[in-house]
């Protein structure tokens, strides 16, 4: 039986310079969904508030809404979806037009209220935050 394995050589990995990746995550705020439900005007995209009734938390997310394989989806749709995987009561604070971009533009700004993936302390400031947010990341 043969062991031989050929040696492969890899090439090094370039490493981005921060700038490069900056400008290019400046550049995908300004750009659309592209997927078919919304090129075709059956959707979009909403950024979503969604804050737990028992804890201080709060999810801050994107969900398309729109009619999506032939059925009507809405923000409070994903609410239902997101109480039955964490078996919690859960309340949609806010939601406006939105993008992935700008999610995860919000988690950047808010990460020190992070406290897992896109779940965040609800503090006064993020409370406020949330209530002024016009759908502008500044």
């Amino acid at each position: 039986m043969n062991t031989y394995k050929p040696i492969v050589h890899r090439k090094p990995v370039p490493v981005e310079d921060p700038a490069i990746v900056t400008n290019r995550l400046a550049d995908a705020r300004l750009h659309r969904c592209r997927c078919i439900n919304c090129r075709l005007g059956n959707a979009e995209q909403r950024l979503y508030f969604i804050r737990d009734v028992d804890v201080a938390i709060v999810k801050i997310g994107v969900t398309h809404i729109g009619v999506i394989a032939g059925k009507r989806r809405t923000v409070d749709d994903r609410r239902r979806q997101l109480e039955l995987l964490g078996c919690r009561q859960l309340l949609v604070m806010k939601h406006v037009r939105g993008s992935r971009a700008m999610e995860i533009g919000l988690h950047e700004q808010l990460d020190e209220f992070r406290i897992k993936g896109e779940w965040f302390r609800l503090t006064t400031y993020v409370a406020n935050y949330i209530e002024n947010f016009d759908g502008r990341i500044v």
